[in-house]
């Protein structure tokens, strides 16, 4: 369990250093983030919204674009701290509710 959490906030983590040195939304330290905010789900985990499938997709590019949106106005904050990611939720309407 101790290497999953060290993996996950090494994760974000990077996510995080490559934000702050990102200059735009399309530079290479953005599109570095967003390949490493895609993510793939597993069949039949049934953890997201799926409507009469359970395939599993992640989560799609609009949904995603506005995590690292809300990711970069934090950084842009100062917070450098990679648990932020798990908070989400907390900051986005649809995620979780």
């Amino acid at each position: 369990m101790r290497a999953a959490n060290d993996d996950w906030r090494e994760h974000f983590a990077k996510i995080l250093r490559l934000l702050k040195v990102s200059r735009s939304e399309n530079d290479v330290p953005a599109r570095e983030v967003k390949r490493l905010f895609t993510s793939t789900e597993f069949k039949g985990i049934c953890l997201g919204y799926g409507s009469g499938s359970i395939d599993g997709s992640g989560i799609g590019s609009g949904l995603r674009d506005r995590l690292i949106a809300t990711a970069r106005e934090i950084v842009a904050l100062g917070v450098d701290d990679p648990s932020l990611f798990a908070m989400l939720p907390l900051l986005e309407e649809d995620i979780a509710r």
